[in-house]
């Protein structure tokens, strides 16, 4: 998302639910369409549109339609958001199979000029677009409604689009070409009012999240834009009141925004390094999409999230599931898997590590039983980490093994691993032709590709903690580690796709859950375990 250049955060309400409302009349429309159901269309239809435009849409209606959401709490769920603009979407009813109706806009008693501004808009792009006249002799009228009242932080208004007991509407308002044409008259008047009235960049404080807050932290530059409002985002902002003489409060206010805006000098902020991009231009998902055939994007984000029904429909369970990872990476919780949380998704926050190794060591454990900071400490590398599967009740691995040309372990298996002399290890599966060889019996990458084999007795659905090694066309090193219970535990599923992202061209899979663990001389990385391992990679570089 270009958040400099971010047009505004836009709040659109599906009027009703499934379990609420009324419905078309049955003489006009044998379905009986229900008037949440047309709501949700245009919402729908809308969406793309503004997200084309360059603005941010948030549903405040549950857009499973299950749940009748309170009107005041919709419009509560604008104003703490700081939305720019409200849209409540409705179809009429009251003219009892009489042929009147058409388009009807209110907004709030005792308006504004900016809420009269949207309302007289809207009313005129929605009869432009659709042809649907207003058939009533005051179709801009004011009203006390709930949902408009508890939106009192912007303009805002209440559409009726046409009457569902209307002879002359209802075989107008059931199409998708009268849906589409509502959706473009809505997307036209946010261009228009805003063109008007510009942004209202609301305050923001520690513990805000949402555009605004993205927005915010690449106008000040040298932050990661993950649309949080935390810590190190404060200290960003009292920095840079103080440069511009302003209240050090750390509180985004008129004043700091005005700032920000119109600067009078240059920025120059230390540069960051772009995250990775989301792999294959990852598509946004939200509730009731549904892949077509198998081994689609709403399957694979169901594995990736772990603990779900892998079914290819994103109902209100894959949502709760999005919501509860949005929140725990600390992104803005509406259920719609977009660019940003996909992204959280397929890069991990601080649990991998690539670098040219000047040399490499198996430790053996066997004996010794000590812990990975002590060994990385006795060792002098720069990382320890865990490495092999093996049997805490037996003591033993599972796979071939070798170290410095003694083989402990060949059944003549060829797991994949890494094998090297003196160099940079190299994908092989022959113990044979090293004089240091380590392997899994999992698999995660080869030849660039992630392995699609589903794997038993990991729990590969499941968040746990991870540990992995892989390679890059380079000679570089990966080495993935994330402790069990951490941000970045995930399903093995996901591991694929993230040793895959960070440029693996192969990769394996080492010991997880508990024993996932990793000591770095620098702290640049680090996973904590009180379980002893078998054996441990060390790395120079």
């Amino acid at each position: 998302m270009d958040y400099k250049n971010f047009k505004g955060l836009i709040a659109l309400d599906a009027g009703h639910s499934k379990v609420s409302g009324g419905a078309c009349m049955a003489k006009f429309d044998p379905n009986q369409t229900r008037e949440w159901t047309l709501n949700d269309r245009i919402a729908r239809l809308a969406t793309p549109m503004l997200e084309a435009d360059g603005y941010r849409v948030m549903r405040v209606d549950d857009i499973s339609g299950a749940k009748n959401i309170s009107l005041a709490n919709r419009g509560r769920a604008a104003n703490e958001a700081g939305a720019d603009l409200f849209f409540s979407i409705h179809h009429n009813a009251g003219i009892n199979g009489g042929s009147g109706g058409g388009i009807v806009v209110y907004t709030t008693k005792n308006p504004n000029s900016a809420r009269k501004l949207l309302q007289k808009t809207l009313y005129d792009l929605t009869i432009k677009h659709t042809g649907l006249v207003g058939y009533r002799s005051n179709p801009l009228p004011t009203q006390n409604w709930a949902v408009l009242n508890a939106a009192n932080k912007m303009p805002c208004v209440l559409g009726e689009f046409g009457y569902m007991d209307s002879s002359t509407d209802v075989p107008i308002i059931i199409t998708l070409d009268f849906a589409t044409k509502c959706a473009r008259a809505i997307a036209d008047s946010v261009i228009a009012v805003m063109g008007s009235i510009g942004q209202t960049h609301p305050t923001l404080s520690k513990g805000a999240l949402g555009a605004y807050v993205g927005k915010l932290q690449s106008l000040i530059g040298g932050l990661s834009i993950d649309e949080s409002f935390g810590p190190l985002t404060e200290a960003a902002v009292k920095a840079y009141q103080k440069k511009q003489g302003l209240s050090q409060d750390g509180v985004v206010g008129p004043k700091t925004w005005a700032a920000l805006l119109n600067p009078k000098t240059a920025p120059t902020p230390a540069p960051i390094p772009a995250p990775p991009a989301p792999a294959g231009g990852k598509t946004t998902l939200r509730q009731g999409d549904k892949d077509f055939g198998t081994g689609g994007p709403v399957a694979q984000l169901q594995r990736f999230l772990g603990g779900l029904k892998v079914d290819g429909a994103f109902g209100p369970v894959t949502k709760a599931a999005v919501v509860a990872y949005q929140r725990k990476r600390g992104l803005y919780a509406d259920g719609v898997c977009g660019p940003l949380t996909w992204e959280a998704l397929l890069v991990p926050k601080n649990a991998i590590v690539a670098f040219k190794p000047t040399r490499t060591i198996i430790y053996d454990n066997t004996k010794n039983r000590k812990t990975t900071k002590t060994i990385r400490a006795e060792t002098g590398a720069r990382y320890a980490t865990n490495a092999m599967f093996f049997s805490m009740s037996g003591w033993f691995i599972y796979d071939p093994l070798k170290i410095d040309g003694k083989v402990v372990k060949d059944d003549g298996s060829k797991r994949d691993g890494y094998g090297w002399d003196g160099g940079a290890p190299a994908f092989s599966n022959d113990i044979t032709r090293w004089s240091n060889f380590i392997s899994s019996r999992y698999p995660l990458v080869k030849n660039g590709v992630v392995v699609t084999t589903s794997y038993s007795g990991v729990d590969e659905d499941k968040n746990r903690g991870r540990t992995a090694m892989g390679s890059k066309a380079d000679g570089a090193v990966v080495i993935y580690c994330a402790a069990d219970g951490s941000v970045d535990a995930c399903t093995v599923w996901l591991l694929k796709e993230r040793m895959k992202i960070a440029g693996c061209k192969d990769a394996i899979k080492f010991d997880g859950g508990g024993s996932s663990q990793i000591e770095a001389s620098d702290g640049s990385i680090s996973a904590k375990s009180s379980r002893i391992v078998i054996n441990h990679l060390c790395f120079w570089a």
